[in-house]
């Protein structure tokens, strides 16, 4: 008996897909450990030839809230600012809208069949905080790059379900504090899109 095993592409008709998704990402805050924060997304995705397309997204990524964040800044001696983040733990769980990312990450998406993919691109990071609830929200914004390795499934129906692991850089100015800080994310996303 002999059986063979073929990975199989096919282009399919339908060029555009419209999806939400739910994230989440760690990233290490010094000698505190990890600090988690969850994400919410829109998508749109437009097919450009058999396996290559682009992706379009806006998210919004809040810290968790047992996670609260504070920032201090120094000067080393030879002029260069550093910005540190820590992070303590609260009591009270649930999401923090006052300290948080919204990103507009554009991806490129290469197809290896059916199913499995890579994606990397470019994203605008705007980092919005509050440090207290009378205080104003200050605003910095930088530039961030993802890459990522995911799987899709597409149902009949033009439904589709995506799994996609990914490492994020982002750097962000910090004005009032003089300096930018440069964070590596380690995040996974859900994704729910519907081609047509």
């Amino acid at each position: 008996m002999i059986s063979t095993v073929s990975l199989t592409f096919a282009q399919s008709d339908k060029k555009n897909e419209v999806g939400v998704h739910i994230a989440t990402n760690y990233w290490p805050v010094g000698r505190d450990g990890w600090l988690r924060s969850i994400i919410f997304g829109i998508d749109y995705t437009r097919q450009l030839s058999a396996r290559w397309f682009i992706s379009g997204s806006i998210e919004e990524i809040a810290f968790l809230s047992k996670n609260k964040v504070k920032y201090n800044s120094w000067e080393d001696e030879d002029g260069n600012i550093h910005v540190d983040i820590t992070s303590k733990t609260r009591k009270t769980p649930g999401i923090d809208f006052n300290n948080g990312f919204l990103s507009i990450p554009v991806q490129i998406k290469f197809n290896l069949n059916n199913h499995f993919y890579f994606n990397t691109g470019p994203s605008l990071d705007v980092h919005h905080r509050r440090l207290s609830s009378d205080d104003k929200y200050n605003t910095e914004v930088g530039l961030g790059w993802r890459f990522g390795a995911g799987y899709e499934y597409e149902f009949n129906n033009g439904i589709t379900l995506s799994l996609n692991p990914y490492l994020k850089w982002s750097s962000v100015m910090y004005n009032d504090m003089g300096g930018y800080a440069v964070s590596q994310f380690l995040g996974a996303s859900l994704q729910v899109g519907y081609k047509f």
